[in-house]
């Protein structure tokens, strides 16, 4: 999830919208608010609805979703021309453009547009790896443009918030941008450069000083480039579509022979099996129109428009999920299925469910990916984990090498609840090379202790029908305080350990009373 925060003025100024049916139709469209006050929200947003991590396209959205108006969107033609030389073509060979005139930029909406193309770089464009873009003062440039790749020592320029000009083996190697995103630039550099030689953009990693866009800038030039054409012309249509939510007229751009942006909707047939027996829905022309109005499609005669910005629709099922919003998810009505589906209960850890629960503790089921952040802040080292490399966001960065954060983070949200607190959970983690499946407990009171874990454990060995033995740690363990833990044995080998939480982990996690916790493979237990 990306969470964006909008001003409320700003998103009722263009909604039309008012700030008291906000939360409701947020709701309705599946964007939960997460925070509302001092004339801001702070809005969650899923991954593959990327049109939305901009004001304009909440407000679209909510727009649509309230009056059923569905905007139209077109690239006035123009004689903007960039060329694509082949030297990209091993580097980062796409490249798609627009230009946007007729509006004038200011605070609120310059604002937006930067936190807007932060998102997109790390959604879409997988931290500029896959799309990069520059947003650039039109009248600074002269056209036509080229698109090549040069040396690293070939070209030097001013970079944004510098003073001197650099070249880009200077740029990778000084500038916070460079030193950032230098594992993106191999040995070749792409830059564009205008007419009169002037540099615009080195992506993905800096624009340049002379193109700086700011308030007052009426005239814009939008670049985006990447690795992948799809998401290089989806990313430029979002943009494209944002400026002319403002009001902004869109200019296309010959970038090697192809116009873009490409702003005409994309015909689908209306999927009204999939509809039918998915959603028990039979609707009429008018019912279709209505409920495809309400997402921002079009409709006529079984054909749905698809906008240009609505990059996550792919399929068939895609258009059933928007009419299943439209027409309400409370609004179904409940049934049973009409097939059955016999099940039956795992009851591979059953004795150790039953013991943890008899000592009186409560079961929690995390996520299985968690970040480097919460791993480090309970005293674990996260470069042994199993990073994602598509990953969306940081906050599920890794799949997690321990139970123990999760189990933290949930006292950290419980703390104003009564004490003592207990809980577990049995479930998997990395262990390096490979997963198994580990349960791990915590409790916290004012007197939590050493002493009261090992007899917890105990407890729950004799439950399980295994033999435990603590044993001194061969090795330090940063989660824990030192000669307050211990090492957990059974059948001969060393399964876990257990202790007092390290203060250090109690105050990264907000924590205000003592926590002891255990963590041990139940496999290699029973």
């Amino acid at each position: 999830m990306a969470l964006i925060t909008v001003k409320a003025d700003e998103l009722e100024r263009l909604s039309g919208v008012k700030p008291g049916k906000f939360e409701e139709l947020l709701t309705a469209i599946g964007v939960p608010l997460e925070r509302n006050e001092g004339g801001e929200l702070d809005l969650e947003i899923t991954p593959n609805r990327p049109d939305l991590l901009s004001v304009e396209g909440v407000a679209r959205a909510l727009k649509g979703f309230e009056t059923g108006a569905v905007p139209k969107y077109k690239a006035e033609k123009s004689d903007f021309k960039a060329a694509v030389d082949t030297s990209v073509q091993k580097v980062r060979p796409f490249l798609g453009m627009a230009v946007a005139t007729g509006i004038t930029i200011d605070g609120d909406f310059l604002k937006s547009l930067i936190s807007l193309q932060e998102k997109l770089h790390d959604t879409l464009g997988r931290k500029r790896k896959k799309v990069a873009i520059g947003v650039h003062d039109g009248s600074k440039i002269q056209f036509p443009l080229t698109y090549k790749a040069v040396p690293k020592k070939a070209i030097s320029f001013v970079p944004l918030d510098m003073a001197e000009k650099m070249t880009p083996e200077e740029i990778l190697a000084k500038h916070p941008k460079g030193i950032d995103y230098a594992h993106l630039v191999k040995d070749m550099c792409p830059v564009i450069v205008d007419a009169k030689g002037d540099v615009l953009s080195f992506p993905p990693i800096i624009n340049g000083e002379l193109t700086r866009v700011g308030v007052g800038t009426k005239d814009i030039i939008l670049d985006v480039t990447g690795i992948s054409k799809e998401a290089v012309m989806k990313t430029l249509n979002i943009l494209a579509c944002a400026f002319a939510d403002r009001g902004a007229t869109i200019h296309s751009v010959d970038v090697g022979g192809e116009i873009c942006p490409h702003l005409e909707p994309e015909e689908m047939e209306y999927p009204s099996a999939l509809c039918e027996s998915l959603l028990g829905l039979k609707l009429k022309e008018p019912e279709r129109k209505s409920y495809l109005a309400k997402m921002g499609f079009a409709y006529s005669k079984g054909k749905v428009l698809v906008p240009p910005y609505r990059t996550d629709i792919i399929s068939g099922i895609d258009i059933v999920e928007d009419i299943a919003i439209a027409h309400g998810l409370n609004n179904f009505a409940r049934t049973l299925p009409n097939f059955f589906t016999p099940g039956k209960l795992d009851t591979s850890y059953d004795a150790a469910h039953r013991a943890m629960a008899g000592m009186g503790y409560l079961e929690c089921s995390g996520w299985i990916l968690t970040s480097a952040k919460k791993e480090a802040g309970a005293g674990l080292d996260p470069a042994k984990g199993l990073p994602i490399s598509n990953r969306l966001t940081e906050d599920f960065s890794h799949v997690r090498q321990s139970i123990i954060p999760n189990l933290l983070e949930v006292l950290s949200i419980s703390k104003n609840q009564a004490y003592p607190q207990k809980i577990y959970e049995i479930g998997p983690v990395w262990a390096g090379k490979g997963t198994e499946t580990r349960l791990a407990g915590a409790i916290t009171h004012h007197k939590a202790s050493f002493s009261e874990m090992k007899s917890a454990l105990k407890s729950l060995f004799y439950e399980i029908g295994a033999e435990f033995e603590a044993k001194p740690m061969k090795e330090g363990n940063p989660a824990y305080i030192g000669g307050r833990c211990a090492a957990i044995w059974a059948n001969g080998k060393c399964i876990g350990s257990f202790g007092e939480a390290h203060p250090q982990s109690l105050n990264n996690f907000n924590l205000e009373k003592p926590v002891c916790i255990f963590e041990m493979d139940i496999d290699k237990a029973l």
